[in-house]
């Protein structure tokens, strides 16, 4: 049986601040600057194409067609980016402040006051050296993205390109081995599989959350087998780079860890074992291709636990023994991240714990 969780959960999950996620004190690891800057923009407004295709498809799997179309807007094609786009979304978001949905939907650029627009252009040091007539010019161009603006209420729009990729990345996925994930025809009685399952725990004192994908849960094998669909804007069999670069280790573990705290507090299935954590991956370039990417133990266990630094004897470029070489880097996990999260609870976010612990003074030698 499919169980899909209704999206006002889903938006409840993405509101809470109470609770810590993976994805942000993987931040931290970086600094306390990364952390604090994650979300700063450049410009009024950005968007950033990949996670919109791959929110896009993950909707179409797992919510569906009604989800899907009260998310996204299909507008046309001559979509605008960069700071074109940042104005057009800061004079609508200004000039509608106060109106309602009503007066919005009738809404036109046309509406729209030179004087308005040159203020936001130059609020952005749009092409400083153009006259005002060429920014209006300019500007005024995309009159009809502003107009789908006024008519979106609210959604994200989309160009029918990008629609038509979510979709053949949506069907590839339906279509390959594991397709059964995503068909209730496929499922038996002894199966449940759950859609985009929010978890909340505590860790060591700090409360946390995980939102997964897809969980399977086989009752006659009293297996719980976890599932995180991933779009890439690379080939398919390059992932293994990007799970590394991303620290997908810590988001494997991190689900893995929220998938014990649930189960043991679900009675029916408190004794069935947690299978090995699966990325499902298709590729945006030609999607064709699903490949699925289990995790290893020690995959896992970094993620974790992280694994220390090494050193040994290794030969330089001159053929010259160093016997004290460090051919492992030291690799955080998340429990490193947590317990740094809560320092800076503790703390203050205002400056990394290994410069107030060092007292601001390192020492500089060649490694």
């Amino acid at each position: 049986m499919l169980i899909k969780t209704e999206q006002q959960s889903i938006d409840v999950y993405f509101a809470d601040t109470d609770h810590a996620s993976q994805s942000g004190i993987k931040k931290l690891l970086r600094g306390v600057d990364a952390y604090l800057k994650a979300d700063e923009k450049k410009m009024y407004y950005e968007e950033k194409g990949h996670f919109i295709i791959g929110s896009g498809v993950d909707i179409m799997l797992t919510q569906g067609d009604e989800e899907f179309d009260d998310e996204f807007f299909i507008g046309t094609d001559d979509k605008p980016s960069g700071k074109t786009l940042s104005i057009l979304h800061n004079i609508f978001d200004t000039f509608t402040e106060d109106m309602t949905q009503r007066f919005i939907n009738r809404l036109r650029f046309s509406h729209i006051l030179d004087n308005t627009i040159l203020e936001v252009a130059g609020n952005h040091e749009y092409q400083k050296r153009w006259s005002n007539d060429s920014v209006l010019k300019s500007i005024r161009k995309q009159a009809d993205y502003f107009n789908q603006l006024c008519m979106s209420n609210g959604k994200q729009i989309i160009t029918l390109e990008d629609y038509e990729l979510m979709s053949r990345i949506a069907s590839s996925f339906q279509q390959s081995k594991w397709s059964y994930l995503f068909d209730d025809t496929h499922s038996s009685k002894n199966v449940d599989i759950y859609y985009q399952l929010p978890i909340y725990s505590t860790i060591n004192g700090i409360k946390t959350k995980a939102l997964l994908d897809i969980v399977l849960v086989d009752h006659k094998a009293k297996l719980i087998i976890p599932f995180d669909i991933k779009t890439t804007g690379f080939p398919v069999k390059d992932f293994h780079y990007s799970a590394k670069k991303f620290r997908y280790d810590i988001q494997a573990s991190w689900y893995i860890e929220h998938l014990r705290h649930w189960k043991e507090l679900n009675p029916i299935i408190s004794n069935y074992e947690i299978s090995r954590f699966n990325f499902l991956i298709e590729s945006s370039i030609n999607p064709k291709n699903t490949c699925l990417f289990h995790c290893s133990s020690e995959f896992i266990s970094i993620g974790k636990s992280g694994r220390k630094t090494v050193y040994g004897a290794k030969y330089n470029e001159n053929n010259v023994l160093n016997v004290h070489t460090e051919i492992q880097k030291e690799v955080y996990g998340w429990e490193y991240a947590l317990e740094l999260f809560n320092w800076h609870l503790e703390n203050g976010f205002e400056i990394d714990r290994e410069i107030k612990n060092n007292n601001y003074i390192f020492k500089l030698e060649w490694k």
